[in-house]
């Protein structure tokens, strides 16, 4: 991937809890990593990292993210903010959920 592009990732817009994790290589100096959905018409975030580097997680530790009640379209988004090469995305589902009521726009 070059530098300011970004790559989505459609998921099932269910209660599953979901962990994102993206990793890049080459001279990848900073990816995002985001969990967007479509609620009442508007596309918002529900998650986002809060890593610096060429890895970024949402989720992890914090615990898994459900999308927001009566969202659909979820999506899980990666952007490489500086730097170009590979980046492999991860989508692992878990048990334990950590509300997500708080939407935020796009960057």
């Amino acid at each position: 991937m070059l530098e300011g592009e970004r790559a989505e990732l459609s998921l099932l817009a269910d209660d599953v809890c979901r962990t994102v994790i993206a990793h890049a290589g080459g001279a990848v100096m900073e990816v995002d990593v985001f969990l967007s959905a479509n609620k009442d018409g508007e596309r918002a975030l529900f998650g986002k990292d809060q890593w610096k580097g060429p890895s970024a997680v949402v989720g992890g530790r914090a615990g898994c993210l459900t999308a927001p009640a009566n969202s659909n379209d979820v999506k899980a988004i990666v952007r490489v903010r500086k730097g170009h090469g590979l980046v492999v995305l991860g989508v692992y589902e878990a048990r334990t959920p950590v509300k997500a009521d708080a939407l935020s726009p796009l960057p």
